[in-house]
């Protein structure tokens, strides 16, 4: 199953990897100012999945987890940016500052203290995305210190 957003004012769309009509897996609550669904990012049981609720009230924007076996979703962290489960922590932005806070892949909650990376991390807030990535246990970041002078992440 790939999971995706059609472009930037939309919900979640799930499509069958080998093709198939797309079909709607989350929908826009505008009583909370949704205005949309993005970067999803499935959990290794394959049927839960983690996404940005990006609203126009920042007490309801944060990162997400949400089932393919309902509409229901759950907010795990309040944020701007989008975050990722990688190596039992879930991984997500604050203020240039990316943390990473223990998840219960069992019971699918945050618990304990999130930990802050010391170097500060480029956000883009045009696409609310950050520019870093886990694979394996490794994680990799683009440090603010390396960006260049006059150099501007709304514009990349």
């Amino acid at each position: 199953m790939i999971l995706f957003t059609p472009n930037v004012d939309a919900p979640l769309y799930q499509v069958p990897a080998n093709g198939g009509t797309a079909v709607a897996v989350t929908t826009l609550d505008s009583g909370h100012g949704e205005k949309s669904h993005r970067w999803p990012q499935f959990r290794p049981d394959g049927t839960h999945y983690l996404f940005l609720d990006r609203t126009v009230d920042r007490e309801h924007m944060g990162v997400y987890l949400g089932s393919l076996d309902s509409k229901a979703h759950r907010m795990l962290v309040n944020t701007g940016f989008a975050g990722i489960y990688a190596a039992r922590y879930l991984l997500f932005m604050r203020n240039l500052t990316l943390f990473a806070q223990p998840f219960a892949a069992a019971k699918a909650e945050i618990h304990g203290e999130p930990i802050s990376l010391p170097d500060r991390v480029i956000e883009i807030s045009s696409t609310s995305a950050a520019v870093f990535s886990s694979q394996n246990g490794t994680l990799v970041y683009y440090s603010s210190a390396n960006a260049q002078p006059g150099w501007d992440a709304k514009n990349e």
